[in-house]
């Protein structure tokens, strides 16, 4: 004979595996949001680098038939400074940064600005500690792997 605890008891399990169930189900729903909304994030970061070493680009152009390259660059980088205070950013920091932007800048506008949109799994940090070796290999790699793909 069967007590009628033993049934409760077993029902309550029973519950707490379609619980469980549940909660894998969305604790796996958050996972896939959390790494989609990584993947954006990775890709604005890019963007935003790509975009910011551009304008930089863009100005000093528009300055160097005047001033001359060290006279552009020195213009360049008052302006950005004059813009980005260093209450923002220290010396050091905004050097970083537009460092950063030039390392982005090159690889994307080479390989193709479309490419940020590929990019899913590595996070910009790899991206953006890669030696000038290593960057340059990328960008080999990438293209001969496009220029491969085009005559197959």
């Amino acid at each position: 004979m069967t007590d009628i605890s033993d049934v409760g008891r077993n029902l309550e399990e029973t519950n707490d595996v379609v619980e469980a169930g549940g909660i894998f189900l969305q604790l796996s729903n958050k996972i896939d949001s959390a790494e989609s909304k990584n993947e954006d994030a990775f890709q604005g970061l890019i963007s935003s680098y790509f975009d910011f070493e551009g304008a930089l680009f863009n100005r000093y152009k528009e300055l160097k038939p005047t001033y001359g390259i060290e006279g552009s660059r020195a213009l360049v980088k008052s302006e950005v400074r004059k813009e980005i205070p260093e209450t923002k950013l220290s010396d050091d920091a905004l050097k970083k940064r537009i460092e950063r932007a030039r390392k982005m800048f090159r690889i994307f506008n080479t390989i193709g600005k479309e490419k940020i949109a590929q990019v899913k799994s590595i996070p910009p940090g790899f991206i953006l500690n890669l030696t000038v070796d290593d960057t340059d290999y990328v960008i080999a790699k990438v293209l001969k792997g496009a220029s491969s793909k085009g005559t197959a």
